[in-house]
């Protein structure tokens, strides 16, 4: 029997194929489509859950709910009915492999959802008790030490990069010359900055901690605008420590961290706010493109159409662009399935992600570079052996996971990566009801919960950048300052009383 939930989400996706076909009549209706509907129609039931109060609002399958319709349906269909396929060959001359990519993702989907709601062990009521009485919480009078102290380190690696530019307008300058002259071109003013760059971007997740862990030890600030005050806050301090460097995710992420710490640690959010953000985001990302692709250069674009014919032709469109390219991965996933099933290119059979290691290492610590993946995806774009080793980049293009584990172990690989993101939804569900509404391990839980979108849409060397560049300080504030306390519970003359060791 299908479930109210199925139900919904299945009227829903058909809404949105039903939008699609208006937009783009006949040149919507393919195999592709009709693959992206199921899809859709796997994910958003967990989405509609959510909405109907049966899952916690952040669960993790609410992101992968909204950014899979994207990635499986308006992306592909989209870009087939514009034919636009910047830097890429034109896939529609094999439409057959963009169908076979629809098939294997949908088939990949109902594995997800199978894996992300089995249970493949027994649990024990005991062991589960003894969990829920220990619980890792900060030592208060520590804390409150050692948090400014890295936060003022943070803040003078931040002011030493600054200091080397010139000034914050300096540092503008050398990233808009750096996209003027193109980051494939090897001109890049912040090579060898690494590891003082992992120091101060660390700011962000560290302060977000700080504020957060004092707001639910104060019991102020936990009103709606109260809320929204602290992430406009939040947003600006972002935007100097990592976001002038054009980087949309250098300011995105850490403000759903910071959102994410509030649900779990403070107060649940409601899906007013969540709407509301969902909102934000998109017109931040909308406007800060121009600034990531031109700099200084590009903030004139956001509102002169004309400013816009002086860039790449390939980017001219905005709205083609993030569409297709940043908020899809089928034309390079199929380009990569393509070749992989036909010979054209070999199976890495694992190297991609044994090097990735190497990308989160800064280069001062351990100068080994080894091809990372754009050797594999440069290869994809042009024939074996075109790879160029400590060339300037030959393509800044992302396959996501699922690319990736085609590129290693074929379509078979593919599938195993679904399996695995299914384990890991599981497991942060989890920990989300296990942990204890005071243990500071909550504050990890944002984290957790967004690994599933960084596994759709980037490289593995990416993603253990970005847990590096986020997580390396924070963790280790967290081994400083907080302490493993159990709880346990005597009977008395005077009732049960709490005993904390």
């Amino acid at each position: 029997m299908i479930s109210k939930s199925l139900m919904y989400s299945i009227c829903l996706s058909l809404s949105i194929g039903f939008c699609l076909m208006m937009v783009f009549g006949r040149e919507a209706f393919s195999l592709t489509f009709v693959f992206g509907i199921l899809s859709t129609s796997v994910i958003l039931d967990d989405v509609v859950k959510i909405l109907r109060g049966k899952r916690d609002l952040l669960d993790p399958a609410l992101l992968i709910g909204v950014v899979g319709t994207f990635l499986f349906l308006i992306s592909p269909v989209s870009q087939m009915a514009w034919d636009y396929w910047p830097f890429l060959q034109n896939m529609n001359e094999h439409a057959v492999w963009i169908d076979t990519w629809a098939g294997l993702n949908f088939l990949g989907l109902l594995i997800y959802k199978w894996s992300s709601s089995t249970s493949f062990k027994k649990t024990n009521p005991r062991m589960s008790n003894v969990n829920g009485m220990r619980r890792w919480n900060f030592l208060d009078a520590r804390f409150r030490i050692v948090a400014p102290a890295f936060l003022g380190m943070c803040f003078l690696a931040q002011l030493i990069i600054y200091i080397s530019f010139g000034g914050i307008s300096g540092f503008v300058n050398a990233f808009t010359q750096r996209q003027e002259y193109g980051a494939l071109s090897g001109n890049d003013p912040f090579e060898g900055m690494g590891l003082i760059m992992l120091v101060a971007e660390s700011f962000k997740y560290i302060f977000a901690m700080y504020v957060i862990y004092l707001i639910r030890k104060s019991g102020r600030f936990q009103s709606n605008n109260a809320f929204l005050l602290v992430m406009a806050i939040l947003a600006i301090t972002f935007i100097f420590f990592g976001g002038l460097r054009g980087s949309r995710s250098a300011t995105l992420f850490p403000l759903f961290f910071a959102a994410g710490m509030y649900h779990y640690y403070v107060r649940k959010l409601d899906t007013t706010l969540i709407a509301f953000g969902a909102v934000i985001t998109i017109l931040f990302s909308v406007s800060y493109y121009w600034y990531k692709i031109a700099g200084l250069q590009g903030i004139e674009a956001i509102y002169n159409v004309e400013a816009r014919s002086s860039f790449h032709s390939q980017r001219q469109d905005a709205n083609q662009y993030m569409i297709s390219r940043d908020l899809g991965r089928m034309d390079f996933q199929s380009l990569a399935l393509k070749n992989i099933a036909t010979g054209e290119n070999a199976p890495s059979f694992g190297r991609t992600y044994l090097v990735a290691i190497f990308s989160s290492i800064p280069k001062s610590i351990i100068p080994f570079n080894p091809p990372q993946i754009t050797k594999e995806k440069t290869e994809l774009l042009h024939g074996e052996g075109t790879y160029i080793h400590n060339a300037p980049r030959q393509t800044t293009l992302v396959l996501g996971q699922f690319g990736e584990a085609i590129v290693n172990f074929g379509p078979l690989g593919g599938l195993a990566f679904y399996f695995l993101l299914g384990r890991w939804v599981y497991m942060v569900r989890h920990l989300a009801k296990k942990l204890h509404a005071s243990d500071v391990r909550r504050l990890f839980l944002p984290v957790l919960n967004f690994m599933p979108v960084l596994m759709l849409i980037t490289d593995m060397n990416v993603i253990l950048y970005q847990l590096t560049r986020y997580l390396t300080l924070p963790i280790i504030l967290f081994l400083v300052c907080a302490k493993i306390f159990t709880f346990k519970f005597s009977s008395g003359m005077g009732g049960q009383k709490c005993i904390i060791k």
